[in-house]
């Protein structure tokens, strides 16, 4: 396909670019390097369009009587809808277009100055997958020589994944914490600028930071969910090959105590899966005295809370849930005045006399009156 030149004296748009790059050239020139652009050396060119469902239904409308509209030299409203829907990509690429070859003409003009004038640079950022190169295609060789395109929709936009022998490798990005973007730059920026990341990413987010409304945003946005809360963290995965498949799970999890060899600093560390014991630590991992008696005191505590509770319980100290070298401990029973109360109640019923009735006992045979002298045979 055969690419087509574009002037830029066909559209009164491009005087625009041609003027902007003139002043920055000139501000660039007469400023010094450390000290910033002067005020007002920014440009904004807003784009509207629109997908309304009006412009839709409008667009799909037959019209009757076509030859009205020929006739009077007028379009027809279905024509004008999709123009009005259309019209937005057409103008994009055509910005596009009038931006490189300002951007062309100026970098020749830089070369020809030997260097006293600043060369243009065009900067495309792309959202869809392949997004750059269907809208630059358009564009002559010399066009595409002073257009970078970053694609935010590729698997790399930014280059991490680039390295010296041109091979890719996949890249995981870990933030220590999003407060300090969403402070400064807003939630829903700070959101749109995540997601437009490619890779693996995680999000560190304090649940005190955030708003609710916030909180779900993030969710509905991130692929899995972990969350720590009540001593246990809810695991609420999406598959990474089969994004149908959603999976919930709990994971039951220790912090152990370690000390840093290089500085003494202690620092917790997460155990989880087949290493966690499922019993309280209390670990010190500087003496093992102390913690023997931490241990010890972990048992009185026990002891005592339990006696204070006015529920008829025992309290079992399990040897193999203490971190002791002394040995299995013998068991604690420990009885309530209610129980005792029962007990003695139960033992006076035992010593009552039980009193016995024979079979042949003749105050208590029914038969007395109706055979007195127990001469029927019955």
């Amino acid at each position: 396909m055969k690419k087509k030149t574009v002037t830029s004296g066909s559209s009164p748009v491009a005087s625009i670019f041609l003027q902007w790059i003139a002043r920055q050239q000139k501000l660039l020139a007469t400023t010094p390097p450390t000290t910033p652009n002067a005020t007002g050396s920014d440009y904004q060119i807003l784009l509207q369009q629109s997908f309304s469902l009006s412009d839709r239904i409008a667009a799909a409308q037959p019209v009757e009587n076509a030859q009205v509209y020929r006739r009077a030299g007028q379009l027809m409203p279905s024509e004008v809808a999709t123009k009005d829907m259309l019209g937005g990509h057409a103008w994009l690429l055509h910005l596009i277009e009038l931006s490189a070859v300002a951007v062309t003409k100026s970098a020749a003009v830089a070369l020809d100055s030997g260097g006293t004038i600043a060369a243009p640079k065009m900067v495309l950022i792309s959202t869809l997958p392949q997004g750059g190169t269907e809208l630059t295609r358009h564009l002559s060789h010399d066009q595409e020589q002073h257009v970078d395109i970053l694609e935010l929709a590729s698997l790399d936009p930014f280059g991490w994944d680039t390295i010296a022998s041109n091979r890719r490798q996949p890249t995981i990005v870990i933030w220590q914490s999003l407060t300090p973007l969403i402070q400064f730059h807003g939630f829903q920026k700070t959101l749109k600028f995540l997601r437009a990341l490619p890779g693996l990413q995680v999000w560190i987010t304090p649940i005190s930071c955030l708003t609710p409304s916030q909180h779900a945003a993030l969710e509905d946005a991130a692929n899995c969910l972990l969350q720590v809360q009540n001593g246990h963290a809810t695991f609420l995965k999406q598959g990474v090959r089969e994004p149908g498949n959603v999976q919930r799970e709990t994971i039951m999890y220790e912090l152990r105590a370690v000390r840093d060899e290089t500085d003494g600093a202690v620092f917790h560390r997460v155990v989880e899966g087949a290493e966690v014991s499922g019993k309280p630590e209390v670990e010190d991992i500087t003496n093992q005295e102390t913690l023997t008696k931490a241990m010890d005191a972990l048992d009185v505590g026990r002891a005592i809370s339990s006696s204070n509770t006015g529920i008829a319980t025992k309290l079992t100290t399990n040897p193999s849930d203490r971190i002791t070298s002394r040995g299995p401990q013998p068991k604690m029973k420990l009885q309530l005045e209610e129980e005792t109360k029962t007990e003695k109640s139960s033992s006076k019923l035992q010593q009552r006399p039980r009193i016995y009735m024979d079979d042949d006992d003749p105050e208590f045979n029914d038969l007395d009156e109706e055979d007195p002298d127990d001469d029927l045979d019955i």
